[in-house]
């Protein structure tokens, strides 16, 4: 069916003729519109800009006459009738104070019929039949309307004064507070806020480890912890673990009954009672799953948009991980999983900026890590694409504590730290960049039979600074600690 698409031939008409008659107007028209913004119908007003952006490109003054000549180069100057369209456009512009909002309304009709012709493009493709398979056609399909909203999103230029005023009317709400207050979400870690000062809104933040170090486990931790100290929805995409395993390990968190016995449904009496007590406290926070495998970034953005406006209070997303994302398109010969990967780190990053919450999105460290004595991470382990690092606001690097190469026929040391080397695992936390404050490493304490973190007791953290300084080997009884 045929229909009139968007357009508005007064505000195009008022429009040129500010920009016939004022050099601002014309520095202003020129800085925000295209060709494309006057609708291809209407023939007239889109050679004339076209004659004026010629003239403009070419340092030459702008005015009724110089344009008119310019159309007669362009042999063009009968699509505008003559000379009097130019006089009458003149005639009846618009002033400076109306500019902004003639140009917004002049590229919304301009967006709307870029959004309609691209659906009747999709309508088409879908009528000649799909090719390849119906998630992959709605996936490349979102995309191309997602890249159009994408443009309503281009701002202008803000003066620095409106900028303070925001950040004034925000400071006012914060009250006069002790030092560890946070204006980010809290990661439940008192060291860790002190560096961070919690989540911020529209950061990305990467946490990264080697595999069975932890980082799913972490995440977890601070999903829950955002999610009680917000009191509003937080969004965790599992394209690696089950919603169900999952809920199992945020059961042992919770409710401190062992893991291992959750999944084998060895319970006792206490148990039970503990887990039906955690279950309740869990059910009642704003936590929601989505366990689809290999999801495509495409489908995750538009996930987290749908949750967050039926929400209307989404506080974070937690994905887990970058390296399970798939991409919508076929890959040919030429396919690069570094630019895909960066793609993704980008979008990312954006999708924080566009709903305001921090992403906290995990990824696998290279194996270069292994090859060093320390085995200790740096920024350039992370893997697939160096975009990631560029895009996050903060990087937290995990790895096993006290991996320096040891004296030979010495027991490890972490049993002397006090914790038992065979469910517990000391964690090194190595806020590795921080954009917005300062960087810094700490140690936690990773209790592996409950899936939890912790922080260490003032006793296990003298015990450990001993074992770093060399006052005691590896060896030391508790005795040598004290």
């Amino acid at each position: 069916m045929e229909y009139k698409l968007p357009n508005d031939i007064l505000v195009e008409k008022s429009l040129l003729g500010a920009m016939l008659i004022s050099e601002e107007a014309l520095i202003r028209g020129l800085g925000s519109l295209v060709a494309d913004d006057f609708y291809e119908k209407n023939v007239a007003n889109r050679v004339t800009f076209e004659a004026i952006v010629r003239l403009n490109n070419n340092k030459e003054k702008v005015d009724v006459v110089t344009v008119y000549n310019e159309l007669i180069n362009m042999k063009k100057e009968d699509l505008v009738g003559g000379v009097e369209y130019l006089k009458d456009l003149s005639e009846n512009a618009i002033g400076l104070t109306s500019l902004e909002h003639y140009i917004k309304m002049l590229k919304d009709c301009a967006l709307l019929r870029t959004l309609l012709t691209t659906m009747d493009d999709i309508k088409e493709k879908y009528n000649k039949g799909i090719d390849g398979t119906v998630s992959d056609f709605v996936a490349s399909s979102g995309d191309r309307i997602a890249s159009i909203v994408e443009q309503r999103r281009v701002a202008e230029f803000i003066k620095l004064s409106e900028h303070i005023e925001r950040v004034n009317k925000e400071l006012l709400t914060y009250k006069e507070t002790p030092e560890d207050h946070l204006i980010g979400i809290t990661s439940g870690f008192k060291e860790l806020n002190k560096y961070s000062n919690g989540f911020q809104k529209e950061n990305m933040i990467v946490l990264a480890a080697r595999p069975s170090v932890g980082k799913t486990a972490l995440a977890l931790n601070f999903a829950l912890t955002a999610a009680k100290y917000t009191e509003k929805t937080v969004a965790f995409f599992s394209l690696e673990m089950a919603g169900d395993l999952l809920a199992k390990r945020m059961l042992a968190i919770e409710s401190k009954v062992n893991l291992s016995n959750i999944t084998r449904g060895y319970l006792t009496k206490d148990d039970r009672i503990r887990i039906k007590e955690a279950s309740k406290r869990l059910s009642s926070l704003k936590l929601y799953i989505d366990d689809t495998p290999s999801i495509k970034m495409n489908d995750l953005i538009a996930k987290a948009r749908k949750l967050q406006n039926s929400q209307n209070d989404l506080a974070m997303i937690v994905i887990d991980y970058i390296g399970l994302i798939t991409s919508s398109e076929k890959h040919g010969g030429d396919y690069n999983r570094q630019l895909e990967v960066s793609d993704y780190s980008r979008k990312i990053k954006d999708l924080a900026r566009t709903l305001k919450v921090p992403v906290i999105v995990l990824c696998q460290l290279s194996r270069d890590v292994e090859k060093r004595e320390t085995k200790e991470p740096v920024l350039s382990d992370l893997r697939e694409s160096g975009a990631i690092e560029q895009d996050a606001d903060m990087v937290i690097l995990l790895s096993p504590e006290g991996t320096k190469k040891k004296k030979e026929n010495t027991p490890e040391g972490e049993d002397k730290v006090g914790v038992s080397p065979t469910t517990d695992q000391l964690v090194r936390v190595n806020l590795a960049k921080n954009r917005n404050g300062q960087t810094g490493v700490m140690t936690l304490l990773f209790q592996k039979s409950y899936s939890t973190f912790s922080e260490l007791t003032n006793e296990q953290r003298l015990r450990l600074d001993a074992l770093r300084s060399g006052k005691v080997d590896a060896g030391a009884t508790p005795k040598d600690l004290e």
